[in-house]
């Protein structure tokens, strides 16, 4: 931070320490050793609100007019960091953490199948952690009781998944996601490993399946016959509230429901002319229906394997890669690839998901879902390239990581609108980089645009507006291309999984387009689009409103330099 303030520099770093050694993730990406499992109960929550208050307290001191260049972004993002972690331990009873998208349970598997064995002390470490796992199950059990006694209970239709997820970790343990199999052994002395091994497989039999079983058993008794038919956070106390509070830090922007709902239905009406003006272009002998059905079901859109898949996303990344220098000022120096997401973990996800690169691994990877390859179109490939490696997440986040001069808790920080906002950008900028092998594909791109656009209308729909689940699963078979699988995961994800986060696409992009369109109407010829993509990206993530003040500073600065600049 350079000679800017001191008192904001030491309140910065007093964050970025506190959330590095609390939160489970930060350990992860920072290669920092992790002693403990997380602590989910509610005292944690708001002993993270107290510790944001008094520090937001402390940040009240700073004096904002002095403030210049990076500071003046250091202290807007920190503040607004502040205020949202006071949010959760308000709310920490309607979190629903056995649904697997909001678990805290896949991110502590994935601390142990990423585990390095190297000597005797790594074997005892694990081991010291795995002995920690009945008692983490055991407290996760007891806040699903206290939920339920407090009325707040999954609605049955998200019972099938729930159960299989639970599931998973209730089977032999040499087959258990906890158990080290003698492959990742092979720098160990094989007396030890096999003792190793051998104290594992007991630790597991004995205490970890059973902790796991008690909690499935409680699921499928006394939990389920508490259980709604309704989806969504309005039917429970304080839902409607909490929704609001997740809409503002989804979106980051100080805006309502209704706002959004109405937001999402004129995008709908915008996507559907934009699909029905290429389906022309293409020249399909059908109705807008039968046109669907053919994508839906050709086998020339589906991969015959997940090689095929990966084949498929690795074949846009190299028709994206040459048209980089073009758009950009800056290129990560992170490498990237595309890989199989773990079997074991594809029945709580998506299509899959981003890792920025980290002391585990140093290049960024994006993990595809290979499985229930009917359900996965090759029409979305280009998309997914674009908005999940380049140039989306990996540039958005390798460039953050790689910029020394930020403070470390915006080189890492998480902004979901300007996050997925930037993704989608990303993808939206795909036609005029000319990326799209085909109209078929890029009607693939408009799709997904469209499924980002029906989102905000079932997101709040069913978690605000008491729409049932069958309503939101008849509007997106009315408005998008998605399979009768992905629906279903797609309401069961908006209603109990992650209530509130799917706004965080559409309404992010919009927001990008709409700075890019200000930037062009206000520098005419002098616009440069590899200048404003630095100018979006060049800081690290932030909260909307933010980056929209920021862009505009940076514009009015280029019109400045502009006009002063001697004519020719």
């Amino acid at each position: 931070m350079g000679k800017g303030s001191p008192l904001l520099a030491s309140l910065a770093d007093e964050y970025w320490q506190r959330i590095q050694q609390e939160e489970l993730y930060f350990k992860r990406i920072g290669g920092l050793p992790v002693d403990e499992l997380p602590d989910i109960s509610e005292q944690k929550d708001l002993a993270d609100a107290a510790f944001a208050q008094k520090l937001l307290t402390r940040l009240g001191a700073v004096d904002v007019k002095k403030l210049q260049g990076q500071d003046v972004l250091t202290f807007k993002i920190l503040r607004w960091d502040l205020r949202q972690s006071m949010i959760w331990g308000k709310y920490h009873w309607l979190i629903f953490q056995i649904a697997p998208l909001s678990s805290p349970i896949p991110l502590v598997q994935s601390i142990f199948q990423e585990y390095s064995f190297k000597q005797k002390s790594d074997l005892d470490h694990y081991s010291a952690l795995v002995d920690k796992l009945p008692a983490f199950i055991n407290q996760l059990q007891a806040s699903v009781h206290e939920q339920a006694r407090r009325g707040i209970v999954l609605p049955k239709a998200a019972f099938p998944e729930v159960e299989g997820f639970l599931s998973f970790y209730v089977q032999e343990p040499e087959k258990s996601p906890f158990y080290v199999q003698s492959g990742r052994l092979q720098a160990i002395n094989p007396v030890l490993a096999a003792r190793f091994q051998n104290g594992l497989k007991k630790t597991i039999q004995e205490q970890v399946t059973p902790a796991f079983q008690s909690l499935l058993d409680y699921v499928r008794g006394d939990y389920s016959k508490k259980a709604p038919q309704r989806v969504g956070l309005y039917q429970y106390p304080g839902g409607k509230e909490f929704y609001r509070a997740l809409v503002r830090f989804s979106t980051t922007l100080d805006i309502t429901p209704e706002e959004v709902h109405r937001i999402g239905l004129e995008s709908v009406k915008e996507s559907e002319a934009r699909m029905a003006a290429l389906r022309r272009r293409i020249a399909f002998k059908g109705s807008r229906e039968e046109f669907h059905h053919f994508l839906q079901t050709d086998p020339r859109f589906f991969p015959k394997s997940p090689e095929e898949m990966q084949a498929r996303l690795e074949f846009y990344l190299h028709r994206i890669a040459p048209k980089l220098p073009s758009y950009f000022l800056h290129i990560p120096k992170a490498p990237y690839e595309v890989r199989r997401l773990d079997p074991s973990l594809e029945g709580s996800e998506g299509l899959g998901h981003y890792e920025q690169p980290s002391p585990a691994h140093h290049i960024g990877i994006y993990y595809f879902n290979g499985s229930r390859l009917n359900q996965r179109s090759l029409l979305f490939a280009g998309n997914l390239a674009l908005h999940e490696l380049i140039p989306g997440h990996h540039f958005q986040m390798s460039l953050a990581h790689e910029d020394k001069w930020l403070p470390e808790f915006r080189r890492v920080d998480l902004q979901a609108a300007y996050s997925e906002g930037w993704g989608d950008y990303a993808s939206w900028l795909g036609q005029e980089m000319g990326v799209y092998a085909n109209d078929y594909d890029l009607y693939g791109m408009l799709a997904a645009d469209m499924r980002k656009s029906v989102r905000l209308v079932v997101d709040t729909g069913m978690n605000y507006m008491g729409w049932t689940r069958e309503q939101a699963m008849e509007y997106m078979r009315k408005h998008t291309i998605d399979s009768e699988t992905q629906i279903q995961q797609e309401t069961l994800r908006e209603s109990t999984g992650y209530p509130g986060q799917a706004l965080a696409y559409k309404m992010g992009s919009h927001e990008i387009i709409e700075l890019r369109r200000m930037a062009e109407k206000e520098l005419g010829d002098k616009f440069d689009i590899r200048q404003f993509h630095d100018w979006v990206l060049g800081s690290g993530a932030m909260p909307l409103d933010v980056l929209a003040k920021h862009v505009q500073t940076c514009v009015a600065e280029a019109k400045e330099k502009a006009a002063s600049a001697p004519k020719r």
